[in-house]
């Protein structure tokens, strides 16, 4: 008799137990609400199965698949410390799952930990590897599967020795071969409620590792304090497209995960893809993968998603760190992918030089950006990016190389397409004419990025602010393939607002470089509204660090205002007074700067800047202009020179006493 299971008089014990907690007033509620606790345990222990890594991998299989077939509701599927070594059978359908659990309600599968072994067998020749759907997946069948939990067990995908096709022929057209580790995909359109917690996964080149891509009205799927280990990508070729996690469901939780990467020259492509109506991803660990975290707003089965919170994740890629896409797919006609997301408190570490793929237009060292797609439309294939209301991008640190020590980084990644460590590059896209709303840029801080620190392009903004950042030796890059007009500016905003757009409290550090590297920033803020509307940006209490070392050679602006109907007001400080704000712009008419370590203050008036000074006699170098004053500060009753006013300007100004008398 099988052991593992209870016995009649603990059976009759335990719901002596229940009626007796039923009798009171919280059991009633409890016992109302609760879900059944599993009875009846199926043990992979008891079916005569080898547990030492040994055995013919298909009969091993196909001994668990007899047990897995006697699962039903409220059951526990026990897998018992060992290695089970396993193989699909010959000939079935490349998208099968090696082994397939009944959809069923409230059932466990359950390990022993990480020494509870699902090995997928060496492939049997060199050019016949195993091809499966996932190691684990669900049975066709008419119950939807609720309230499935797979905890406590390692999938090793044994990928160095069964090395899958990325893609095989069938029914005449190419389709990828996903060997992944749990799935829905085969057989079930639909699910409930599913956790994964403490899987251990090993060895995965999986297209998608955990893989759920339900129907619209499909639950939860939460993925929990899971450990990924020496994952790698197959070929690193552009249809070897990974994410390690990948969920379309109402309800997306990814919590306290980790996610390694075997090196970089295999790294995996994205380890986190949400397709989610709501999503949670917290506290992940990711390192030497090329993307970390793919966001989505507009689910696949279409519809506008809600509430994203992607938070305090520690990532380490070769190409992006959080891509935020906004899309529409299918037949759907929504304009708005996603409401109300918040990305924040991440710290992304870029590491472009590791990046070992071919490079591709637009693609590539973004800390956090929005993914926009180039076309749409016929088709929509790739579907057409859309708008989007309510982000909060805030708190995160984003760090590069530095590029004199990482000589050229930026000629590994094309910036055909403008590009920021912050970026919004809507250039070129059919997210150029989307709309959207109510997005704040808060409390960032970038180190060492070649290019733009924030770099907003395309687009109709309303109630765009980008407040208390810190970038640090941004846009500095000396890359031939830069764009100068565009890549060495520490911020750019050119876009079609549809309401004033505040840029205040941040922060521009410059220090010195090594004197074989040449610093190529030519701009600090450089801010255009592109639309027929007037609408202003609110530039104040930003902040311009030059080191005193740092010869600004290649800085022709602190601030560069431009647009037909792009009205603005400046109230700042300045480093130098020698690199201007340049204004193509009408407006600005009361806007304020001092200059850091003079007496020197500047006020616009409908035409220029009016500068005001002070000091004992009337400056005689160039740089001023006529209208400026220069306040007398030694003014006595024998000599009542209230101030000078400048008449001339040039390089030698002339300038006229103001008396008293």
């Amino acid at each position: 008799m099988n052991q593992s299971l209870p016995s009649r008089r603990a059976a009759l014990t335990g719901l002596a137990a229940l009626s007796a907690t039923a009798l009171t007033g919280s059991g009633v509620a409890a016992a109302a609400t609760a879900d059944p606790v599993p009875a009846r345990v199926v043990d992979l222990g008891a079916i005569g199965v080898d547990r030492t890594g040994g055995g013919d991998p298909v009969e091993n299989a196909r001994l668990i698949q007899l047990a897995l077939n006697k699962l039903a509701d409220n059951h526990v599927l026990h897998i018992p410390a060992g290695t089970y070594l396993i193989a699909p059978k010959p000939g079935v359908w490349h998208a099968a799952p090696i082994l397939t659990i009944p959809p069923c309600r409230n059932l466990i599968v359950r390990g022993d930990g990480p020494a509870s072994v699902l090995k997928v067998a060496d492939q049997p020749a060199p050019d016949k590897p195993y091809v499966y759907g996932a190691v684990l997946g669900f049975a066709e069948g008419a119950m939807v599967p609720d309230l499935v939990c797979f905890t406590n067990f390692t999938i090793d995908h044994n990928c160095e020795k069964n090395k899958a096709p990325v893609e095989i022929e069938s029914n005449g057209k190419k389709v990828p071969v996903l060997v992944s580790s749990i799935s829905s995909y085969a057989y079930t359109p639909k699910f409930g409620r599913i956790t994964v917690r403490h899987l251990t996964v090993h060895r995965a080149d999986s297209r998608v590792s955990l893989y759920f891509p339900g129907q619209a009205d499909s639950g939860s799927v939460a993925v929990h304090d899971c450990l990924w280990t020496e994952a790698s990508n197959r070929t690193g070729a552009a249809e070897d497209d990974h994410s390690f996690v990948n969920a379309t469901c109402t309800s997306l939780t990814v919590l306290h995960n980790r996610f390694h990467g075997v090196h970089w020259e295999r790294a995996p492509r994205t380890a986190i893809e949400t397709h989610a109506t709501n999503t949670v991803v917290q506290g992940n660990l990711i390192e030497k993968f090329q993307i970390g975290i793919n966001i989505t707003g507009n689910a696949r089965h279409g519809g506008t998603t809600y509430r994203h919170l992607c938070q305090d994740n520690l990532i380490e890629t070769s190409r992006d760190g959080i891509l935020i896409w906004s899309h529409r797919y299918g037949t759907h006609t929504t304009t708005v992918g996603f409401e109300d997301m918040t990305i924040s408190g991440n710290h992304v570490t870029l590491r472009p030089e590791k990046y070992t793929g071919t490079v591709a237009s637009g693609k590539g060292m973004r800390g956090i950006g929005v993914f926009a797609v180039k076309k749409g439309g016929a088709g929509e294939n790739p579907p057409p990016s859309i708008g989007f209301r309510n982000l909060l991008v805030a708190g995160n640190t984003i760090r590069y190389p530095q590029e004199y020590v990482v000589l050229d980084y930026v000629y590994l990644t094309e910036l055909e397409r403008r590009a920021g460590a912050l970026s919004f590059a809507f250039h070129n896209t059919t997210a150029a004419d989307a709309v959207y709303d109510n997005v704040r840029i808060t409390g960032n801080t970038v180190y060492d990025c070649a290019f733009s620190g924030l770099y907003i392009e395309g687009g109709r903004w309303r109630g765009l602010q980008v407040d208390n950042n810190t970038f640090v030796d941004c846009a500095h890059s000396n890359s031939g393939r830069r764009q100068a007009a565009y890549n060495n500016k520490a911020l750019r905003i050119s876009v079609q607002l549809l309401s004033d757009c505040v840029i205040a409290g941040n922060t521009f550090h410059t220090n010195p470089a090594p004197q074989h590297f040449r610093n190529r920033i030519n701009g600090y803020l450089q801010v255009e509204h592109t639309g027929p509307d007037r609408h202003r940006f609110v530039v104040s209490g930003n902040v311009i660090t030059i080191d005193p070392a740092f010869t600004p050679s290649e800085v022709t602006e602190y601030l560069h205002i431009a647009g037909a109907n792009t009205q603005w007001s400046f109230d700042g400080a300045v480093p130098r007074a020698s690199v201007p704000i340049t204004n193509n712009a009408p407006g600005g008419t009361g806007s304020r700067i001092r200059v850091d370590q003079s007496e020197i203050t500047a006020t616009r008036t409908a035409n220029s800047w009016q500068q005001q000074g002070s000091g004992t006699a009337a400056p005689t170098g160039g740089g001023f202009l006529p209208g400026d004053v220069w306040v007398n500060t030694a003014i006595t009753a024998a000599n009542p020179v209230h101030s000078w006013v400048c008449v001339t300007g040039g390089a030698v100004p002339v300038w006229r006493e103001l008396r008293l008398s």
